[in-house]
């Protein structure tokens, strides 16, 4: 739930994290300040996008070599994906961190149904072809949305990009 000031994100494990808006002093030092990550914020994302991208390399690694796909070898990435998450919603103070949460979540979510799409296909012993990832859509949004939050964290200011909706 997103109003002016608050944002409500519920992600995993039922947790819920509320975002208030940060305080006056923030606008008062222009709309370029608002439009800047924290530096809490910011490394709390490069982690988190680094901790997506390592849970994709060992979904893709295991597609690729037809390594068994099980949520032993998944789960603990998906874990760390999640931890990081939870420090990068609870890091967000300024305007600019909670407009980027929700993408942040976007692509841990995004990541999530991609990763739950093949361990399924996995379970029910379904054949994954070798190359299964190329031609599919959520996991080509999946690394959009990280190469966007990647531009975003090195330039240190929130842009609006559809790649993470």
């Amino acid at each position: 739930m997103k109003t002016a000031n608050h944002l409500s994100i519920c992600a995993g494990l039922a947790v819920l994290i509320t975002l208030t808006a940060g305080s006056s002093s923030a606008a008062a030092e222009g709309p370029r300040a608002n439009r800047a990550f924290s530096k809490e914020f910011s490394g709390a994302m490069i982690k988190e996008g680094d901790a997506i991208r390592e849970w994709h390399s060992a979904l893709a690694s295991a597609i690729g070599t037809k390594y068994a796909l099980t949520l032993q070898g998944i789960g603990p990435y998906q874990a760390r994906a999640l931890t990081n998450l939870r420090l990068a919603l609870a890091a967000a103070k300024t305007k600019a961190d909670q407009d980027a949460a929700p993408l942040v979540l976007n692509e841990y979510q995004k990541m999530e149904q991609l990763s739950d799409k093949y361990l399924a296909k996995r379970a029910i012993l379904s054949y994954i072809e070798l190359d299964a990832l190329s031609d599919d859509e959520l996991d080509q949004s999946v690394i959009a949305c990280g190469k966007s939050l990647e531009a975003m964290a090195a330039s240190g200011q929130f842009r609006e990009d559809e790649a993470c909706h």
